[in-house]
């Protein structure tokens, strides 16, 4: 019998999100249709109707929560349902006719979504004494684990079946599996999720809503409680250390551990709007404590990220981590000094700061794109590389110049800005044109300006070619400052690449009773390599070539890559061990 029911309630709530949201499943239909078409023959529009629907879908579940929390009248439900449709109509303009999947297209849409669905999630709360902000964030994150459960045993199952029959009985399409995937994915998981949200009535109140809608399963709160929120207080603990120990230097300047906080501080965010469903004494610490913890660590942290503009300028990815480090200093203090019911101020915050991020002059890719085209005009005015218009070659540039201009026109043209540089010639091509146009090849490096930072690395072009013939050992090697490597090199013999605080490496081979065999210091290959990087980029083998040779044997490295940041040295190269 609990069978049958658990069915029935499933087939009814499908039932409910085809009258709820009968626009939006059109949509749904649509995507599922473009994508068959895809999948048996793509389409050059394809890009540009696949983003219009989603937006489509999106839109059109807003405008229903916005009907279902301020209006009563049918004909206010579907002017507000047409209006989401004229928009998406509207949307559909601002694309371009050709390939849109570029990352101005991709991350606009993508922001644009987002921004859908923290609406989506808020719009019920809005002025709502019997819903809060947090309480639908609860209903909303369990129909997506659920409907993400169901769906990935569903997939899993009906590739089981495809493969089975294709294997056993009859040869099944090649492409059967995409085609379930996208009917799985793309209509029956959306269509399931949307039976699955609360039903609001009478201005937003919960009659009609399932009664288990707003409350924290079992299993979640012993997750949450006794697992996410202790281990989120270790990782508190291990980056305040990091902070206080890192304050007055690296921490500023440390570009791995931006995406660290920018994790926590969206891990802490969740945790938070979940924990304040749940009634218990880990949850109402973590509550009174770690927003106020995240606080200074994130307002650090975003002023490390403004700092770094001057070091890469302004680029996109740059923007919307400094966008989100103002969110969660905002949220910070939202939670740390109002009260739960107050929480939807954040989806306040993330729709205006999402709105100034597509919204010209000030959105992401204007700024990062005047930010980049001044930085590269800057740079080439200074080193006097622009005369009567024109962009003239120069290869006596200093290296950080060369690392400023490739990168600035690196990033111009992934944001497909470069045609707007006047100064380059027409039908510049950025990887064909660059070396001849400037003067010399594009310039990498993880050094940065001022600090003490190197990086080599070997030209692997078809071309190259290593003579092993006669050769008794051909491995690859990776060494470390961090540890101590060796290899077993033939004949019982070891090697051991040993790292020098003030000298690099020294290399140490060794027979079965530990006796030397032979010895030699990597640090001359080693600064030449650096030296020769500073000149040009990538290197040919003469310049990464480490040998040592005696009577008993020759021991040769042919460095691929080395770098140096800090007191961090690294490298990896092809060895060549020949016994005598």
């Amino acid at each position: 019998m609990k069978f049958w029911s658990r069915l029935k309630d499933s087939l009814s709530g499908i039932g409910q999100a085809l009258a709820r949201y009968p626009v939006t499943i059109l949509w749904l239909m649509g995507i599922a249709i473009l994508n068959m078409i895809e999948i048996e023959s793509s389409f050059s529009r394809y890009s540009q109707f696949i983003f219009t629907f989603v937006i489509g879908a999106m839109l059109s579940m807003v405008g229903q929560h916005i009907y279902e929390r301020f209006y009563k009248k049918t004909t206010h439900r579907w002017l507000i349902l047409g209006g989401s449709v004229l928009l998406t109509i509207l949307y559909y303009f601002t694309l371009t006719s050709g390939d849109i999947f570029e990352y101005v297209y991709f991350i606009r849409t993508s922001v644009f979504l987002f921004s859908l669905l923290i609406a989506f999630i808020w719009i019920p709360s809005i002025s709502n004494k019997q819903v809060y902000f947090h309480q639908n964030f609860l209903a909303i994150f369990k129909a997506l684990l659920t409907i993400l459960l169901f769906s990935g045993v569903l997939t899993i199952g009906i590739f089981a079946i495809i493969v089975s029959i294709d294997t056993l009985l009859f040869t099944m399409p090649a492409d059967s599996t995409i085609h379930a995937a996208n009917i799985i994915w793309c209509l029956f998981a959306p269509v399931y999720f949307l039976g699955m949200v609360p039903v609001y009535h009478e201005q937003g109140s919960q009659e009609g809503a399932r009664e288990d809608a707003y409350l924290v399963p079992r299993f979640l709160e012993i997750l949450l409680t006794y697992i996410v929120i202790p281990i989120v207080a270790i990782y508190t603990i291990i980056l305040l250390m990091y902070v206080l120990l890192n304050i007055g230097g690296q921490f500023w300047t440390d570009n791995l551990l931006e995406p660290l906080l920018v994790a926590y501080a969206i891990v802490v965010i969740v945790v938070y709007l979940l924990s304040c469903n749940i009634d218990h004494r880990f949850a109402d610490l973590f509550r009174k404590i770690f927003p106020k913890i995240m606080l200074p660590i994130v307002a650090f942290q975003t002023i490390s990220s403004i700092l770094k503009i001057q070091e890469m300028g302004i680029t996109y990815g740059r923007y919307y981590v400094i966008l989100f480090g103002i969110f969660a200093v905002i949220s910070g203090v939202i939670f740390s000094f109002f009260p739960p019911n107050r929480n939807g101020w954040i989806a306040i915050v993330l729709l205006v700061l999402g709105m100034i991020s597509v919204t010209p002059p000030i959105d992401a890719f204007t700024v990062a794109r005047n930010s980049q085209m001044s930085r590269l005009e800057k740079t080439l005015v200074e080193n006097n590389m622009i005369e009567n218009g024109m962009v003239q070659a120069d290869a006596s540039i200093s290296v950080e110049d060369k690392i400023v201009v490739t990168r600035s026109v690196d990033n111009l043209e992934m944001f497909g800005e470069i045609e707007r540089v006047n100064y380059l010639p027409q039908d510049f091509d950025v990887y064909a044109d660059f070396e001849e146009v400037f003067g010399f090849p594009m310039t990498y490096s993880t050094q940065i300006p001022g600090s003490p930072g190197n990086y080599a690395y070997l030209n692997l072009s078809e071309e190259t070619v290593m003579n092993v013939e006669g050769v008794d050992y051909w491995g690859y090697v990776f060494f470390s400052s961090e540890e101590e490597k060796e290899w077993e090199v033939g004949q019982g013999n070891i090697l051991k690449i040993i790292y020098q605080e003030d000298d690099y490496f020294t290399l140490q081979l060794t027979d079965q009773n530990g006796t030397e065999i032979i010895n030699g210091n990597m640090s001359e290959a080693i600064e030449h390599a650096f030296e020769q990087s500073d000149v040009r980029e990538p290197l040919e083998i003469e310049d990464m070539l480490f040998v040592v040779e005696n009577d008993a044997a020759k021991v040769t490295i042919v460095m691929i890559s080395l770098d140096e940041y800090g007191n961090r040295v690294n490298g990896e190269g092809h060895l060549f061990v020949d016994y005598k």
